[in-house]
C-alpha cells in the first residue's frame, strides 16, 4: 500500500500552522498588555548577527 505526499504532510502543515497561530496570538497578547511596540518584538535578536523575524 502506498501513501501519497499528501497524505504524509499536510496533516503535518496543519499541526505546526495552528502552533504557529497559537504562538503569535500569544505574541499579540504580551505586546497588548505590556503596551510595546509590535516592531520592537518583530526586531528582537538574541545574537547580534542573527537575522530578525
Amino acid at each position: 500500500m502506498s501513501i501519497s505526499l499528501y497524505t504524509a504532510s499536510v496533516p503535518v502543515f496543519r499541526q505546526i500552522l495552528g502552533s504557529l497561530a497559537a504562538i503569535l496570538a500569544k505574541a499579540e497578547a504580551h505586546v497588548d498588555t505590556k503596551k510595546l511596540d509590535p516592531n520592537a518584538l518583530l526586531q528582537a535578536r538574541l545574537f547580534p548577527d542573527m537575522f530578525p523575524l
